[in-house]
Parts: C-alpha cells; sequence; structure tokens
C-alpha cells in the first residue's frame, strides 16, 4: 500500500488481516501424538539410566 502512496498504521493492516482476510496467529499443531514413537520405551530407559548415573555422582535430578 505504501507503494500506491497509502500510510497505514499496523493497528490497520492487524484488523485487515483479521477481519477481511480471515488471517491471524495460528496455534502450532503436533505431528502426531507422544505415544506414537515405536522407540519410546527405550528413550524412556535409558533417560532413566542416565538421571540415575548423574545423581550417583551428586547431580540433583
Amino acid at each position: 500500500m505504501s507503494k500506491q502512496g497509502i500510510s497505514v498504521g499496523p493497528n490497520a493492516v492487524h484488523r485487515l488481516l483479521r477481519e477481511e482476510l480471515d488471517l491471524g496467529r495460528r496455534q502450532a499443531l503436533e505431528d502426531r501424538p507422544l505415544g506414537d514413537c515405536p522407540n519410546r520405551d527405550a528413550q524412556v530407559k535409558r533417560i532413566d539410566k542416565l538421571r540415575r548415573h548423574f545423581t550417583c555422582w551428586g547431580h540433583s535430578a
């Protein structure tokens, strides 16, 4: 619009996008549910093993 010599503020642009074009911020969507991972059990076991290892050496869990 500025190329056409029309000065427009951010509020006007927001209103035009939202009301006229039905565009706005969108919420991020997950690609798949968390339980859908075939190696999930192995991952959890490895994390637990690492947590116990570092806790044994005095690091907080």
